[in-house]
């Protein structure tokens, strides 16, 4: 290949290295796009999913006291092997999805002496239902969320408080699209949470040790710009008061529950009606990252469960469910989806390029040679160096004799008379030539005799003349 073809190939390696370089560095520093759905993804580095307060949970205990849940849960609390202390169960989420073997081995697991932290903006209906967590009502419960809508709307532009805008206290148990109440199991119990509706929270602690003077500040930005939505809390009167006394361990707008604790035998259900606090684009401020420890020191634990699995709807069929693989590892974290990405552009233009028609190369042929010989030859200079004239005629005697095996079917194990006639009668070679190569083997044979390189001469030229005189 010439010279010039040298430098147009370094020239194009060189641009394809550059312009992949510009991609990567465009799309992971100047283009950054996010996705600002609630989706508490483990393994996103989204706003609003959980990857960092997973990391943080998953750092508070040892990494063999770390489990993490995949299947059912009553798979992993099994009333034989239930952790009696110190364990603490860990879901974050939207929503939670349990069937009742789930829920009774979790109420087996609390009841042990172990924690279960629930973060959802609902309790789950079922677990209410089996807990008899709410207190009954003899009057049907009638608001819509429609009107919880005309309130809002009806209310002044500053009126994001409390006072001015709460919801009426059973306004979202009965609502349709509310997954904290069913239509038909529920309709005599109490409503256990309400909603406030604005554009932000003011999240505090009850507990003087844990209070902050300013309260940590949890806002809910999408579509480009802040949004007001309705926050779920706690009203503890409802709850069933003859099993269960709520303590509240945290507020939001100084007085409205979103954390509470209930004792169940010897554990306790604490339940967080703000998930949003424990995500990705909070926990990156110091602040909010503070309230979450200060959440997590409000529990004993030596031991965690994450339950990834009561994430999905199991009475669906989800067909958006993620699948764990190599590539969607991969695709989920943007410094390596853009190298994957780098990778496949710079295989494409290897093929573009090398598509190109090139001379194939040309295989050199080197001249055969007998190894053999040169490998005889080196053998018989070393016996000759070393004078072993006596070793070379043994050798060469067998070589003969190997000969006259494979020519004339003649056995060669004893020399004797009848051996030589039958010999000579085969090879028509004359009585001189083989009475000569006699002679010659029992000077070989003679250990008393001196042998020198004269009668190893005279032995291979009688060999020799043999091998041309036989027929």
């Amino acid at each position: 290949m010439s010279k010039q073809n040298n430098n147009v190939t370094v020239f194009i390696a060189l641009a394809t290295v550059l312009l992949v370089s510009g991609v990567i560095i465009y799309w992971t520093v100047f283009n950054k796009n996010y996705s600002w759905d609630e989706n508490y993804n483990i393994k996103k580095e989204q706003p609003y999913a959980s990857s960092i307060f997973y990391q943080l949970v998953k750092a508070s205990v040892k990494s063999d006291q770390f489990i993490e849940i995949r299947k059912h849960v009553n798979e992993y609390f099994h009333a034989d092997s239930l952790p009696k202390q110190n364990a603490c169960y860990v879901l974050l989420n939207n929503e939670s999805y349990y069937d009742s073997l789930e829920i009774e081995s979790l109420k087996s697991f609390v009841a042990s002496g172990n924690t279960c932290l629930s973060i959802t903006p609902y309790i789950n209906n079922d677990l209410i239902n089996q807990l008899n967590l709410a207190k009954k009502d003899t009057n049907e419960v009638a608001n819509t969320k429609a009107d919880r809508i005309d309130a809002v709307d009806s209310a002044s532009e500053d009126s994001f408080s409390k006072k001015e805008v709460t919801a009426p206290s059973t306004a979202n148990t009965n609502a349709p699209d509310n997954p904290s109440v069913s239509s038909s199991a529920n309709s005599l119990s109490m409503p256990l949470l309400t909603e406030w509706f604005g554009s932000y929270v003011l999240l505090n602690f009850n507990d003087p040790t844990l209070q902050d003077a300013k309260g940590y500040v949890i806002n809910y930005f999408y579509e480009q710009k802040f949004q007001s939505k309705w926050w779920n809390y706690f009203i503890p009167t409802n709850f069933n008061s003859t099993l269960y006394t709520p303590e509240v361990l945290g507020y939001f707008q100084d007085s409205l529950p979103c954390y509470i604790r209930i004792k169940y035998g010897k554990g306790y259900f604490y339940f967080h009606s703000v998930p949003l606090a424990f995500t990705n684009y909070h926990l990156l401020s110091e602040r909010n990252y503070d309230y979450v420890n200060k959440c997590l020191s409000t529990i004993s634990y030596t031991r965690i469960y994450w339950d990834e699995e009561s994430k999905a709807n199991k009475f669906i069929d989800n067909k958006e469910q993620e699948i764990d693989t190599p590539l969607s590892y991969i695709l989920s974290h943007r410094a390596l989806r853009y190298a994957w990405y780098g990778l496949l552009l710079l295989l494409l233009l290897f093929l573009f390029f090398g598509m190109k028609r090139r001379q194939r190369i040309i295989p050199i042929y080197l001249k055969k040679s007998n190894s053999y010989l040169d490998f005889i030859e080196s053998i018989t200079v070393l016996y000759f160096q070393q004078k072993d004239h006596r070793n070379i005629g043994v050798k060469k005697w067998k070589l003969l004799l190997s000969f006259i095996r494979n020519r004339y079917g003649l056995s060669t194990h004893q020399i004797d008379a009848s051996f030589l006639e039958t010999l000579k009668a085969k090879s028509a070679c004359s009585s001189s030539l083989i009475d000569s190569l006699e002679k010659a083997h029992l000077l070989l044979e003679n250990s008393e005799h001196t042998y020198t390189s004269k009668d190893l001469i005279t032995l291979h030229q009688l060999i020799q003349y043999f091998y041309q005189s036989c027929k």
